[in-house]
């Protein structure tokens, strides 16, 4: 606790000192908007992360899949067990390595699940492995659990079509994702989480938000951002 504690103090002069030295910041959510207003830090402006637009095509839908990089703090092992306690047999794909604190982890995970029931853990691989694999994912799960911390992931794997889910311990990820697609580790169901109708219903609603919130639209957001504070110090005029 003591680190944590200690960790939050030495965030708080971080942002601090970025807004003192700033004449705004850009944030991606609403919640982290209001973490910095709690901080007495108002010089922010939200604008959103930006979604890739989605290329849907036409594939058979094989596998599940876990995304993103591997570390003890997303719970990974406590999904596993669920999966295999579900009597789900749509493969379960872990894409993604571990950061060198988390190898040890890793290698406990893999030596432990790796090929049990329809479990495989593939790694970091290469792009253009990863459309192939994603575009015939029947489900992405993204295990993040940090609280105020943005996915650049979500908004990067919107262009395959597919639905998303969230832990719903990132506050982030309630701003983001609709409600259905929320889980929480506790109570986490394989058997209804693979229901076509209510995949279907996720696959719709975050394809919904990525054409509304694509890169070309919030691109234009942020360059007027960029043009009024390059016009407000022009010292040429």
């Amino acid at each position: 606790k003591s680190q944590i504690a200690q960790l939050k103090y030495l965030l708080t002069i971080f942002y601090k000192i970025i807004s003192k030295t700033s004449d705004i910041i850009i944030t991606f959510a609403y919640v982290f908007k209001k973490f910095l207003a709690d901080l007495n830090i108002y010089n922010t402006v939200r604008v959103s992360h930006g979604y890739l637009r989605p290329v849907c095509r036409k594939n058979n839908e094989k596998y599940l899949v876990i995304y993103g990089v591997i570390s003890r703090r997303k719970r990974l092992e406590e999904i596993l067990e669920r999966y295999l306690a579900s009597s789900v047999d749509t493969p379960l794909l872990i894409i993604g390595g571990p950061s060198y604190y988390d190898m040890d982890y890793f290698r406990k995970l893999f030596n432990k699940y790796h090929g049990r029931k329809n479990i495989r853990f593939l790694g970091f691989v290469p792009d253009n492995l990863l459309d192939k694999i994603l575009y015939k994912a029947k489900l992405i799960i993204i295990p993040h659990p940090y609280a105020v911390t943005p996915s650049g992931t979500l908004t990067q794997i919107t262009k395959y079509c597919k639905p998303v889910i969230g832990i719903a311990t990132n506050l982030y990820f309630q701003e983001y994702l609709p409600r259905e697609a929320l889980f929480d580790l506790n109570s986490l169901n394989f058997d209804e989480l693979v229901d076509n109708s209510k995949l279907e219903l996720l696959r719709r609603k975050l394809i919904m938000r990525a054409y509304m919130e694509n890169f070309d639209i919030i691109a234009d957001q942020y360059i007027k951002i960029y043009k009024y504070f390059l016009s407000k110090y022009d010292k040429t005029k």
